[in-house]
């Protein structure tokens, strides 16, 4: 999970919001249908804050202000840790965003 690729946030949904010269789009589970992978990752977020304003254009890895995103769930038994459940948060900044190898990419287009 240190690599977050965020196009997928363009798949669906998603909720725009202006703020000053930002715009931040969050996504959460409740956008998606998904098949869970490991264990029953259940609840998740992700929010990121562009240091741009809400513009018609392509985005290609956009300078951004932070990225924040948290996962939670249960897991399944006999895991390594022992633990039943987990509940895991991330709060960055655009470098390390970047150079951790995440990355955004997305295209915003004016209502008909």
């Amino acid at each position: 999970m240190r690599h977050i690729t965020l196009t997928l946030l363009l798949c669906v949904s998603f909720v725009s919001t202006v703020c000053a010269q930002t715009m931040a789009f969050t996504a959460t589970n409740t956008n998606y249908q998904f098949t869970n992978f490991f264990s029953d990752v259940d609840t998740f977020s992700i929010t990121v804050v562009i240091d741009a304003p809400l513009a018609p254009g392509v985005y290609v890895n956009p300078d951004i202000v932070s990225a924040s995103y948290a996962v939670s769930g249960a897991l399944t038994p006999r895991t390594p840790s022992g633990f039943p459940s987990f509940a895991w948060q991330r709060d960055m900044d655009s470098t390390e965003f970047y150079v951790q190898g995440s990355s955004l990419n997305f295209a915003l287009r004016r209502s008909i």
